[in-house]
């Protein structure tokens, strides 16, 4: 090889790329050293250094995986806003998270179902760095494996793992809007002492009324008595929330590792609400009028939960069993207190309600799980597990000048399950099949002998099944059945009676589980600079848990629950990631869902159309700028008893992020956010009623989420290749509906 070779040569600029992963150019550049024409090949070749990126999106029989450490944005960024980018999840400006615009999923860290992620991920979403987290995953069709059965979806946080700390590391936050009373903070540490790692976060947050605060005014006018009824109110509150966290792990040797974890999460609020109602004759005349006002005080909630799990690992790879335990706990409060005054023809003979609500619960979970590859293409799981789950409630209600109710219930459910998943990966071809059977015990308890205690034993059989194709590296065609189950909550099943001037609502303690069926079918495209992700499916249920409600005379609403919805649903998701130049991307979210609810046992039904839709813009600046401008809007589907009128200036939401780097690797970030800056001070919600025996509106109108600004401020220090270990297999409960109310 000539000089004159070299010199033609090294200014050569080349990329190596591979289908759906794109790869970055990689420059040879010249030296001033001498070199002898003998050794200008070797030369070459010690010179060149190929570089690939890892693709961000990848794709699973039954989930779609975000690789975080793969995006650059996560050093500078908060999970919040890398959680934008995942496929098929959306965040509305309150911080809302929603996977194809539902919020029916669960919120897993590394495989396991966490309270302080599940009851306030919105605060703590924008506290957690992303540096700290390895990777987002959408379950899109949980099977017998994930121990899903109830819920549609699973969105699992998964931290990193395996790597050494010296010292310790961590990241401070601060974060401030318009709703906060202060500034809030975050703090996250982690360190390794010898085979034990170790992190504790914490955060704590005060609200501030102006930011709850919310007006409300309905009429309507029943069809058989001819009577209208009008009603105004005002509300707001205010309170605290805080939560923490803490983990450990230990791996004495190669083959085993023991993990623990530490939860909780609480509120204390303090709600204000006044209003005035009054009935008028179809001819006009006043038959009652009163005015209202409710302290709610306080509105209190606590939970604690705590997990210990520990893995043996063979020596066959990727075989591995896992033994755990997990608690959960809760204790919630809540005491009312309504008064009436300006009374006129006063429809009732008390004065006023006190109401004071207890609520204890507590749920000790075993499982064991057992992992073994058969072959390099298959390979099963099989577990088994136990729950017992304890609920108490209390309702005292004291009705002035009139009575006093006591109701005392005790609710209790055993669960015993077993599952059988398989799985294939044969060339191009995926499969999975799993099925899992559940026996339940429920059993119902009145100390105060109120009611007769009741018992009820449950028998479910859960499969589920996938198939996939991979009909090259970029494309992937998926469809998939899917079964769940869902129990009722203690707040459905508690019978105590709660009535008002105009309503009576109590629970069913005859409440069963209801089974949620399900059919998919996916394609999956992932390219270097285009990644789609277009998903169909239908599900349906024949006895859904569903509000019944009946008008009595005297034009008084009673509400109930019971096993006799027959529901059906259509949906379209579409997501899609496209980067047209390296600094510019585009990212649309979108979904259309239609939906048939029914109660043949009233012959009442409701249907009709819904959507949700999100576009992202995001631009790279000079000075380590970043730009970031988004508009999202949803249509809900209509419910058993009303439809949402809809509004697109209410239910639009645009806003801008502009967030700075800087410090020596980018250690420091400041993002300002403006939500809405125009239009609207308050977004207006129109409800139109059906099913319910008379016509009119109710409009809700929130001041919360309109003109709304923030800014961020988080430091990261230490050592960033350091995280807690994690195994394979841990416990997730999923199958209790409305287990906060």
């Amino acid at each position: 090889m000539t000089r004159f070779a070299k010199s033609f040569l090294l200014p050569i600029a080349f990329s190596v790329s591979f289908p759906g992963i794109a790869a970055d150019p990689v420059q040879v550049e010249e030296t001033t050293d001498s070199i002898s024409a003998d050794d200008e090949f070797d030369y070459l070749l010690d010179a060149v250094t190929v570089t690939a990126q890892k693709p961000l999106v990848t794709k699973e029989i039954d989930r779609i995986g975000y690789d975080v450490q793969a995006d650059t944005d996560a050093k500078t960024s908060q999970l919040d806003e890398i959680l934008k980018k995942v496929p098929l999840v959306s965040v509305d400006p309150d911080g809302t998270i929603k996977i194809k615009g539902s919020t029916d999923f669960k919120i897993y860290k590394n495989g396991r179902p966490n309270s302080s992620f599940t009851r306030n991920a919105k605060d703590i979403f924008k506290s957690i760095p992303a540096s700290m987290i390895k990777k987002i995953e959408v379950i899109t069709d949980p099977g017998a494996r994930e121990d899903a059965e109830g819920t549609a979806a699973i969105l699992n946080i998964v931290t990193m793992g395996n790597t050494i700390i010296k010292g310790v590391m961590g990241n401070a936050n601060l974060n401030y809007s318009k709703q906060l009373a202060f500034p809030s903070p975050y703090l996250w540490l982690q360190t390794q002492l010898d085979k034990v790692n170790l992190s504790v976060y914490g955060g704590y947050n005060k609200q501030t009324d102006r930011y709850s605060r919310t007006e409300n005014e309905s009429k309507y006018k029943y069809t058989d008595s001819g009577n209208e009824i009008s009603s105004s109110s005002s509300s707001s509150s205010r309170g605290e929330v805080g939560y923490f966290g803490l983990e450990g792990s230990f791996e004495p040797d190669t083959l085993n590792l023991i993990t623990a974890e530490f939860n909780g999460y609480t509120y204390n609020f303090r709600s204000d609400s006044n209003g005035h109602i009054q009935m008028n004759d179809d001819a006009g005349n006043m038959i009652y009028s009163y005015s209202t006002h409710r302290l709610s005080n306080p509105i209190r909630y606590f939970d604690l939960d705590g997990g210990l799990n520990w893995q043996r690992s063979t020596r066959k790879k990727g075989e591995n069993i896992t033994l755990s335990y997990m608690i959960s706990t809760t204790n919630q409060t809540q005491n009312d207190l309504t008064e009436y005054d300006n009374e006129v023809n006063m429809p009732v003979a008390y004065s006023g309600i006190r109401n004071d609500f207890t609520l204890d619960f507590i749920e000790q979970t075993g499982q064991l799980d057992w992992t073994r590859p058969i072959n390099d293409f298959n390979k099963f799981d099989v577990g088994a597990k136990y729950i017992n789950r304890n609920n108490h409630s209390i309702n005292n209600q004291d009705y002035f000048d009139w009575e006093t109710r006591h109701s005392d219930f005790t609710h209790n459910t055993q669960v015993l399950a077993a599952y059988f998943d398989y799985r294939l990966n044969w060339k191009k071809l995926g499969a999975r099949a799993g099925l899992r059977y559940e026996y339940s015990h429920l059993s119902a308890k009145y100390p105060d002998g109120s009611n007769d205690p009741f018992s009820v034993n449950l028998s479910d059989w859960v499969p589920n099944a996938a198939i996939s194709w991979n009909i090259n590296d970029a494309h992937t065609l998926k469809l998939g059945y899917s079964t769940r189950i869902n129990r009722p909550g203690i707040s459905q099943l508690n019978p105590a009676v709660i009535s008002s001037p105009t309503s009576i609502s109590s629970g069913n303690p005859d409440l069963e589980s209801s089974r949620h069926q399900s059919i998919n079918l996916n394609y999956n495209h992932i390219s270097r600079n285009f990644n789609l992700d277009l998903g169909t499916s239908y599900s349906f249920i024949n006895n859904a848990v569903i509000a019944v409600q009946e008008l009595l005379p005297g034009d008084i609403v009673r509400s109930g629950y019971a096993n006799s919805g027959h529901n059906k649903w259509f949906n379209i998701a579409l997501w899609m990631d496209y980067t047209p130049w390296s600094k510019t991307s585009f990212m649309l979210n979108a979904n259309l869902n239609y939906a048939h609810i029914s109660n043949p046992s009233l012959n009442i039904s409701s249907h009709g159309w819904g959507g949700y839709g999100y576009i992202r813009v995001r631009q790279q600046l000079p000075w380590d700028l970043t730009l970031t401008g988004y508009l999202n809007s949803y249509v809900s589907t209509p419910s058993l008893y009303g439809h949402s009128k809809f509004d697109f200036a209410s239910q639009a939401y645009y806003g801008f992020t502009l967030q700075k780097s800087m410090l020596k690797e980018k250690r420091l970030s400041i993002r300002l956010s403006i939500n809405n800056p125009f239009g609207r001070k308050a977004r207006v919600f129109e409800s139109i009623p059906d099913n319910m025996g008379y016509t009119g509106y109710s409009k809700s109108y929130s001041y919360g989420n309109s003109n709304d600004w923030g800014i961020q401020i988080s430091y990261r220090f230490g050592n960033l290749r350091a995280q807690v270990k994690k195994t394979d297999k841990s416990i997730s409960n999923d199958d209790v509906e409305n287990r906060r109310n």
